[in-house]
């Protein structure tokens, strides 16, 4: 487990700029089709906190629960963004009271996560964003133990499930949060909401996003 060690009025400010500066990432639309340059990846991003699923606006706060993920190009391990002011190239967003659902088209090639971003995680006054980079020595603003990279591979004229995300954060911002997170195999569901959003499509495969430790 990690624990975030730097916590919402250090990440907000931080985190914020990140995700004011990377534009999303092209949504696909009912009507898109596949591309010999581009593919298609989606999947869920879901939290667990204190082990219950976040996945209703319990705290009736101004902001709906979501999970955003910064993802770039993967160059390789030496080539790793670790610039807490720099975000993704591209960010992944999901309303947590929508499903968590997500499907995106970006350029065929090796992607991986630069950073999770976690909007109202937590009641008010103490909710607003947690942020952590998975692959970040301990020491840095964004603090892991256990260094981790998360990459997907995005197939050129083809639909992929890569996973559900899950997110498990487990005690409160008062006294620290530890936060943990793992690649789950949901596939018939998340098939089952592809088909009905996107029928035209061809049936999408499958490659889950690798969690690799270093």
């Amino acid at each position: 487990m990690t624990r975030l060690v730097a916590r919402l009025a250090g990440l907000m400010a931080s985190a914020l700029v990140a995700v004011s500066c990377a534009p999303s990432a092209p949504l696909l639309k009912p009507t898109s089709t596949l591309d010999a340059n581009k593919g298609i990846v989606f999947g869920r991003l879901a939290v667990d906190r204190n082990g219950e699923r976040v996945v209703t606006d319990i705290h009736r706060n101004l902001l709906k629960p979501t999970v955003t993920l910064h993802v770039s190009p993967f160059e390789g391990v030496d080539k790793l963004n670790t610039n807490a002011w720099a975000p993704g190239k591209w960010t992944v967003d999901a309303s947590l009271l929508e499903g968590g659902d997500f499907a995106i088209v970006l350029p065929a090639g090796s992607y991986y996560i630069v950073e999770f971003d976690y909007l109202d995680m937590y009641p008010s006054p103490a909710g607003g964003l947690l942020a952590a980079r998975s692959y970040v020595s301990e020491g840095a603003m964004w603090t892991t133990r256990v260094k981790s990279i998360f990459r997907f591979d995005v197939r050129p004229g083809q639909s992929t499930y890569v996973g559900t995300v899950l997110s498990r954060f487990e005690g409160g911002t008062a006294g620290g949060i530890t936060w943990d997170i793992t690649v789950e195999d949901d596939q018939a569901s998340s098939t089952a909401w592809f088909r009905k959003k996107f029928p035209a499509l061809p049936e999408p495969g499958k490659a889950l996003m690798v969690k690799t430790p270093y």
